[in-house]
């Protein structure tokens, strides 16, 4: 993957099998700090998320190629240093390298965004799917923790592929701090996987084992 302009892209970040899990709320706390630490740093920019017990889901701007490498490496450090703290252990918290896909149209993006919130709504049900992601976010905290998104498909493009119905559901505004979705309701979150079926496929994804 070769970024030479502003991009976003979807990380996926895994943790080893002795971390607790990340939904709890001192490793939730944790993460959320390490975000907020990192919040523009090296030109990386943090505009969704979503916790899974073992693993992270970040929508991110990247300047560049360095600009992601860097930024997701320093992310990486402080979430291993504070996750050992709260465990009282040394060593690894990541299994490997993060993954990394660009994101190069809105269809790609809502793909991406439906996906997660299927998969989050069938492990944890329609309760505890987004309790930790930063749809459950209101203005302020989001000011706090994520940054704002410079580039067209995260500030406006995305809506132009993603049904009224999803945009429901998720609660996800990128690019736009200020503004704020309708909370999600049990009976419409479980038809996130329908929805996603509904969505035409685009061209193939670009990714990278980074």
């Amino acid at each position: 993957m070769i970024l030479s302009k502003p991009a976003a892209v979807h990380v996926t970040l895994r943790v080893t099998s002795h971390v607790w899990s990340l939904r709890g709320l001192r490793c939730f706390r944790v993460i959320e700090g390490s975000f907020a630490e990192a919040r523009g740093r090296f030109g990386l920019r943090i505009i969704e998320f979503s916790v899974m017990d073992k693993h992270l889901h970040l929508f991110v701007e990247a300047d560049d190629d360095l600009a992601l490498s860097r930024g997701i490496q320093g992310l990486r450090l402080r979430i291993t240093r504070e996750l050992n703290r709260v465990m009282g252990r040394r060593g690894a918290v990541f299994a490997d390298r993060h993954h990394a896909r660009v994101l190069g149209s809105p269809n790609e993006y809502v793909t991406a965004m439906a996906d997660l919130l299927g998969s989050a709504a069938q492990q944890y049900g329609a309760e505890g799917a987004e309790a930790f992601s930063s749809a459950a976010y209101d203005n302020q905290k989001r000011e706090r923790v994520l940054s704002s998104a410079r580039t067209w498909l995260l500030i406006a493009g995305w809506r132009r592929r993603m049904p009224v119905e999803l945009q429901a559901i998720s609660g996800f505004a990128p690019g736009s701090p200020t503004a704020t979705s309708p909370p999600p309701s049990p009976s419409t979150l479980t038809t996130t996987s329908r929805i996603t079926s509904t969505i035409p496929s685009g061209p193939a994804p670009r990714s990278r084992a980074a």
